[in-house]
């Protein structure tokens, strides 16, 4: 049917239909991307050279860390020894995109 002959109230329901679905839209990929980055892993390379030049010995690595790090961040949990002699555990948070890693306890 052509829009010209749709009731006005007919009109505005579209509209607001096509208004509403594409804020679904934008709220689905911005919670797909936060998902996305967190759910990457960091590689061994990156975690071992992160936690190294924190002093860390003796390091095991776990499996990605949900939630653990900021979006567009990949993770890794560990344990490993601190330079003090304690067996810590944490997470080492790495940017995808060019960011170095952080450390997180």
């Amino acid at each position: 049917m052509n829009d010209d002959l749709k009731p006005r109230s007919a009109r505005i329901a579209d509209s607001a239909v096509k208004v509403i679905g594409g804020m679904l839209l934008v709220v689905f990929l911005a919670v797909a991307g936060v998902f996305a980055g967190n759910g990457c892993k960091t590689t061994e390379a990156e975690a071992r050279g992160a936690l190294e030049s924190h002093g860390m010995t003796h390091i095991e690595l776990g499996g990605a860390a949900w939630f653990s790090c900021e979006g567009g961040e990949g993770s890794r949990e560990f344990t490993a020894i601190n330079p003090n002699g304690k067996r810590v555990a944490g997470t080492v948070c790495c940017g995808i995109f060019g960011k170095g890693c952080t450390v997180r306890w």
